[in-house]
């Protein structure tokens, strides 16, 4: 699968752990981090990102719940309208802990795997 270079990094964070929403932003924003706000351009890439995984059926959103990680929706657009909805409830960007979290599902870790061996 040839993905951007922004996606094989968010994926191999949700494969190595639990990645919160907030650290995909600051990981698409770089510089334009803030906890205030966030560019609408970062919002948007955001956004893009973690729709194409999740179509992708590379990663999952949830929250994590104990030792067990209970998924958010069933299908894209709930989880998009979720995110969406629940950001721009918050009035800030995503901190830690805020809206949601995601994991790599086995494809994606076998693909996170995969990227990882080749760039070794």
């Amino acid at each position: 699968m040839n993905l951007p270079v922004i996606h094989k990094e968010i994926l191999k964070l949700c494969a190595d752990d639990d990645t919160g929403l907030w650290l995909i932003i600051k990981r698409v924003a770089e510089d334009a981090y803030s906890i205030v706000s966030v560019p609408d351009w970062v919002r948007q890439k955001t956004m893009e990102v973690i729709r194409d995984l999740l179509e992708n059926e590379l990663i999952v959103a949830g929250n994590p719940n104990g030792p067990k990680f209970q998924p958010l929706f069933s299908s894209v657009p709930e989880t998009m309208t979720y995110i969406e909805q629940e950001w721009a409830k918050l009035g800030k960007t995503p901190n830690i802990g805020d809206v949601c979290w995601f994991r790599a599902t086995p494809p994606g870790e076998q693909l996170a795997s995969e990227l990882q061996r080749h760039r070794s």
